[in-house]
């Protein structure tokens, strides 16, 4: 079974080691992010994946983490590629102990429709 909750947060960052100066990612600015969290796993005995109240509680600390933040300054993140803020999952499983669960994917899209999801062909 599958469950999947979405969030928005908007956030700062520049890409210094990603791009020459004068590119426009190298500069300073900023994005609104839609990230789409799947977990995966088998329901228990009450028939419950988990409590979605727990999840909500989990992700809107880790949105709050991000959320109007200057990305580079979060440790891991000191290279704020799309690549690598995908590496929200990391934040996120961390909240949960429970070795049945299984975060299936977390995906960053930007308003405009670029998605770091695998394109279906």
């Amino acid at each position: 079974m599958r469950i999947y909750k979405e969030f928005l947060f908007e956030a700062a960052h520049h890409l210094p080691n990603s791009f020459a100066p004068g590119h426009p990612n190298f500069r300073l600015h900023g994005h609104s992010f839609r990230v789409r969290v799947t977990v995966e796993g088998k329901p228990d005995e009450q028939g419950l994946l988990m409590d979605l109240g727990v999840l909500y509680e989990h992700l809107a600390r880790v949105r709050d983490k991000l959320d109007h933040r200057y990305l580079n300054e979060i440790s891991g993140l000191e290279n704020p590629t799309l690549e690598n803020i995908s590496i929200l999952s990391f934040f996120i499983k961390k909240c949960f102990g429970k070795p049945v669960l299984i975060i299936k994917s977390c995906n960053f899209l930007y308003p405009s429709g670029i998605s770091n999801a695998k394109p279906s062909l």
